[in-house]
């Protein structure tokens, strides 16, 4: 069955699953638009149509009208170019980060194309990784926060750092957590950071005393994750 979300503020409009009809309507416009402009996603055509064939298609309709559409995750996403500038994109967009953080992603990764689309990703709460890369990639953490409990409460502190210097990757990451056994203590808020270098050094830190200081890629027994491009934590683990 098809996942479908209403808007409240406005019953006609309707995020679903694509249908064929709705994919032959995406590609017909994306062909007008790359024959009259020489732009879209035309050219990306197979990858939308793969993404129907695994059922992660979304689109957004207006009065049964297909207005926009998306890749789960923002692979590709486009509003048709008659309907631009209402919302319909931020709204789709809002869709897929929450079943991206409902799916426990640590995080999604974009590329903006066209460059000109920064603002509008920035507006979501995603950061350009690099400004003089090519293409231009934006990044969304998708950290997830728990109630702790009665246990001990203790304080977890994550720095991550370019090689074994003091040099900082990303801000000094802070958070409580509560003791479960002699082992694990769960995390109030998870640990998640865009890191593509496996070799960036993480050192971590419980209630001041320092428990390793090494690359990322041999945290795994301290329950530091990886999921490239991204590294996160939702339980630390005290070998």
């Amino acid at each position: 069955m098809d996942r479908v979300a209403l808007n409240p503020d406005e019953p006609s409009i309707v995020i679903r699953i694509a249908t064929e009809s709705d994919l032959r309507e995406i590609l017909i416009w994306l062909k007008e638009e790359f024959e009259q402009e020489g732009q879209g996603f035309w050219v990306n055509r197979e990858l939308i149509e793969k993404s129907f064939r695994e059922n992660l298609l979304w689109v957004l309709a207006v009065k049964d009208r297909v207005v926009a559409f998306a890749t789960e995750e923002l692979g590709i996403q486009e509003t048709r170019p008659d309907a631009r500038r209402r919302g319909y994109g931020t709204l789709l967009a809002n869709h897929c980060i929450e079943i991206a953080r409902q799916q426990s992603k640590p995080g999604i990764v974009i590329i903006c194309c066209p460059p000109t689309s920064v603002p509008f990703w920035e507006t979501l709460g995603f950061r350009v990784v690099d400004r003089e890369a090519d293409p231009l990639q934006a990044v969304k953490l998708l950290p997830n926060s728990r109630v702790l409990g009665n246990g001990t409460i203790g304080q977890l502190k994550i720095d991550l750092l370019q090689g074994y210097s003091d040099v900082p990757f990303g801000q000094t990451f802070e958070t409580r957590v509560e003791q479960i056994d002699a082992t694990y203590w769960d995390l109030e808020t998870t640990f998640c950071e865009y890191v593509p270098s496996p070799d960036t050094m993480a050192k971590i830190t419980l209630n001041g005393s320092q428990l390793t200081y090494e690359k990322v890629k041999y945290c795994s027994q301290f329950g530091l994750t990886r999921e490239f491009p991204f590294s996160f934590m939702n339980r630390l683990i005290v070998p």
